[in-house]
């Protein structure tokens, strides 16, 4: 699903959103191809640091230091009204798990891009061929 602009400011930082606007039409059919290369480069890094992100939380989680597994409410009283079922635990990460969506939809983007230029050059090359009689 197509996220608005707005929506992807609300789980980036101001240097991400300036990166992003860059992979959106039509800024990104004016970037040349050397600088294309490298915003997909460094928009894969802060990707894959997002990603890194949540498995630091996950070895952080209490009993996991002890390499026993980490279970949710442990440690915590239960509260009045409690019948002791055990809850799910709110999404933890949920705007990172957006935040790393919203940049991995950006390198595709970049991605369909890059393609798009190769294809492109290797079609205008097919067709100056076939217009000089040489045939690919």
């Amino acid at each position: 699903m197509a996220r608005s602009r707005k929506t992807e400011r609300r789980y980036l930082s101001e240097e991400e959103v300036k990166l992003l606007d860059k992979t959106h039409f039509p800024e990104l059919r004016l970037i040349d191809s050397p600088d294309l290369l490298k915003l997909r480069k460094k928009l894969r890094e802060i990707r894959d640091g997002a990603a890194g992100g949540a498995g630091l939380r996950q070895q952080r989680q209490p009993g996991a230091a002890r390499g026993g597994v980490a279970q949710p409410g442990a440690g915590m009283a239960p509260k009045a009204g409690d019948s002791g079922a055990a809850r799910p635990e709110p999404a933890e990460g949920a705007g990172s798990k957006m935040r790393r969506d919203i940049l991995s939809a950006a390198v595709k983007r970049v991605n369909r891009e890059i393609e798009r230029r190769r294809t492109g050059a290797v079609e205008s090359r097919q067709e100056d061929n076939t217009a000089i009689g040489n045939h690919v």
